[in-house]
């Protein structure tokens, strides 16, 4: 399966923060390479597809459960 993956710390819900402007790069290229078929250069293997909605996933380390609060990290 191809995906697109971005890696980083930070808080989702940092109006400023890099989470935010990665969500906007991810759509953007996503959609890039979907709509490319309809330009001059053709992808080898390409085909068709549906972008999906976001899928995150986060963690915390050294910690025996999750703390909702603490997104920083």
């Amino acid at each position: 399966m191809n995906y697109i993956a971005v890696r980083g710390k930070g808080n989702p819900n940092d109006e400023k923060g890099d989470y935010k402007n990665t969500i906007g790069l991810l759509y953007g290229v996503a959609y890039t390479i979907k709509m490319s078929y309809k330009g001059a250069y053709k992808i080898e293997g390409f085909f068709e597809y549906v972008v999906p909605p976001l899928e995150g996933f986060w963690w915390q380390d050294n910690t025996k459960e999750i703390d909702y609060n603490e997104k920083k990290i």
